[in-house]
């Protein structure tokens, strides 16, 4: 039987694609160097003597995805932990399974993963995705990941056409904005596409329903708890944001889901399900510095922040609302993706090391997994 609880995963702080309005790639994500990325064994540690190069650490969130990781995996085999080289190769990974290169996308542009789904947005316009949804069997299938099967194969998303400008995606939901129309999302069990006209953004965790708006708002939909509390309809979160991620997981409803949301002051403000929302009244997390890039998955939090270093909360690294320091990145990262009970950073000179999890003990280094 399927377990009675909603899936969360990260909103991407940026949105995944092109410069909106126009068909001219997005540049490439800060540091990274050019041509293929050489891979390391899933399981080759990083070296202790690795040399730590000095090289400018971000100050802005990165333009574009290219490192993505599904919330939500039954065992440590399925490879849902995936980044996007600057050749367009995407190349996919889990703690115990090794590498492997994605075939038949065709020069992928950017990169996003649902609960279960990673997807990728071609420099044509068009969104494929790969992964197994290991609940499928017991619901209908409706159509829109029907062609994603496996881990490794790619089918394309029904119902979207090839001009898809950006992705997002958040808990179970995948969001599209087209280049000549509105944003679409559809959760990955849904049979048809939602439109929302003036939205850059939208994640769904349990009873509610968030979206960012041109200009920075951040509106979000709540309806009925799990114990059928009435809904609160439509409201409005205080500020202008520039991200939005969502951690945690609920029975039947909304439950222990959380929205972390990034400001346009640089400050992340956590709001503890439909309630919180509903009042307007979010938990501020006292990071050391501005923070540029927000994510989240079932477990835990993370932050960018603009000198390069990453924070986290709620799991392993710091505590409830208490942000710890990830000790031993060899580097600057320029770019963040998290997953159930790690992350990965992409690193100034393009390299990825994940840690956490599986992927590490605790108090041991990150792990070089690409460009080691």
């Amino acid at each position: 039987m399927r377990p009675a609880f909603a899936l969360s995963a990260a909103v991407g702080v940026l949105l995944a694609g092109c410069r909106p309005g126009t068909d001219e790639p997005a540049p490439p994500v800060a540091g990274a160097r050019s041509g293929p990325l050489p891979t390391a064994s899933a399981s080759e540690p990083l070296p202790p003597s690795t040399p730590t190069p000095s090289p400018r650490p971000p100050t802005s969130a990165p333009t574009r995805a290219t490192l993505a990781s599904r919330t939500f995996d039954l065992d440590d085999t399925a490879r849902g932990d995936c980044a996007l080289d600057p050749t367009g190769a995407v190349h996919c990974w889990s703690p115990t399974a090794p590498l492997v290169a994605i075939a038949g996308l065709n020069g992928a542009d950017s990169l996003v993963a649902t609960a279960h789904f990673t997807c990728a947005r071609t420099k044509a316009g068009v969104v494929q995705c790969w992964g197994r949804d290991p609940f499928r069997d017991e619901r209908p299938r409706l159509g829109l990941f029907d062609a994603a099967t496996t881990d490794v194969r790619p089918g394309r998303v029904r119902g979207l056409g090839d001009d898809v400008d950006a992705l997002s995606a958040g808990g179970q939901q995948l969001c599209a904005r087209r280049r000549r129309g509105a944003l679409r999302c559809a959760s990955e069990d849904s049979a048809s596409w939602v439109s929302a006209p003036d939205a850059l953004a939208g994640t769904q965790g349990g009873s509610f329903d968030c979206s960012l708006r041109v200009g920075g708002a951040l509106t979000c939909a709540i309806g009925p708890g799990e114990n059928d509390e009435k809904g609160f309809g439509r409201v409005s979160l205080p500020g202008a944001h520039t991200g939005l991620a969502l951690m945690g997981w609920g029975v039947h409803g909304d439950g222990a889901i959380e929205l972390c949301v990034l400001d346009a002051a640089a400050a992340v403000r956590c709001y503890d399900g439909r309630w919180d929302l509903a009042r307007g009244v979010g938990r501020p997390i006292a990071l050391p510095r501005p923070a540029v890039q927000l994510a989240a998955g079932m477990h835990h939090a993370c932050a960018l922040l603009d000198d390069g270093s990453v924070q986290c909360w709620e799991g392993a690294i710091g505590r409830h609302d208490v942000p710890g320091p990830v000790g031993g990145l060899p580097e600057p990262a320029v770019e963040i993706t998290v997953g159930d009970r790690h992350a990965c950073a992409r690193l100034a000179s393009g390299r990825v090391a994940c840690f956490g999890g599986a992927y590490t003990s605790a108090g041991a280094p990150p792990r070089v997994i690409l460009g080691g």
